[in-house]
Protein backbone atom coordinates (compact mmCIF):
# COMPACT_ATOMS: atom_id res chain seq x y z
CA UNK A 1 0.00 0.00 0.00
CA UNK A 2 2.80 2.12 0.75
CA UNK A 3 3.90 1.48 -2.80
CA UNK A 4 0.74 3.54 -4.19
CA UNK A 5 2.09 6.35 -1.79
CA UNK A 6 5.14 6.77 -2.67
CA UNK A 7 4.45 5.99 -6.42
CA UNK A 8 2.07 8.78 -6.91
CA UNK A 9 4.56 11.23 -4.94
CA UNK A 10 8.27 10.71 -6.20
CA UNK A 11 8.89 14.04 -4.44
CA UNK A 12 11.80 12.74 -1.39
CA UNK A 13 9.84 14.88 0.95
CA UNK A 14 6.16 13.21 0.59
CA UNK A 15 8.07 10.35 2.16
CA UNK A 16 8.59 11.71 5.33
CA UNK A 17 4.46 12.15 5.60
CA UNK A 18 3.52 9.17 4.19
CA UNK A 19 6.06 7.12 7.27
CA UNK A 20 4.61 9.28 9.97
CA UNK A 21 1.62 8.11 9.32
CA UNK A 22 2.43 4.26 8.93
CA UNK A 23 4.15 5.07 12.66
CA UNK A 24 1.00 6.35 13.86
CA UNK A 25 -2.25 4.66 12.44
CA UNK A 26 -3.82 6.12 15.14
CA UNK A 27 -4.01 9.17 12.89
CA UNK A 28 -6.59 7.69 10.64
CA UNK A 29 -8.89 9.42 11.66
CA UNK A 30 -7.90 12.56 9.85
CA UNK A 31 -9.07 10.91 6.57
CA UNK A 32 -11.92 10.21 7.02
CA UNK A 33 -12.82 9.18 3.54
CA UNK A 34 -9.89 7.37 3.70
CA UNK A 35 -10.99 4.29 5.45
CA UNK A 36 -13.98 4.26 3.42
CA UNK A 37 -11.16 4.13 0.17
CA UNK A 38 -8.93 1.96 1.74
CA UNK A 39 -5.49 2.20 3.49
CA UNK A 40 -4.32 2.95 0.33
CA UNK A 41 -5.91 5.63 -0.38
CA UNK A 42 -5.48 6.80 3.17
CA UNK A 43 -1.82 7.02 2.98
CA UNK A 44 -2.18 9.22 -0.13
CA UNK A 45 -4.93 11.51 1.34
CA UNK A 46 -2.71 11.92 4.68
CA UNK A 47 0.33 12.14 2.46
CA UNK A 48 -1.02 15.07 0.35
CA UNK A 49 -2.70 16.76 3.41
CA UNK A 50 0.88 16.72 5.51
CA UNK A 51 2.50 17.93 2.48
CA UNK A 52 0.52 20.82 1.96
CA UNK A 53 1.07 21.66 5.78
CA UNK A 54 4.83 21.68 5.58
CA UNK A 55 4.35 23.72 1.83
CA UNK A 56 3.04 26.86 4.09
CA UNK A 57 5.63 26.50 6.78
CA UNK A 58 8.52 26.85 3.69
Amino acid sequence: MKDIGFALVPSPEWKLPILLYHIAPGQESVSGKGKDCGMGTSYMWVGFYLTADISKIH
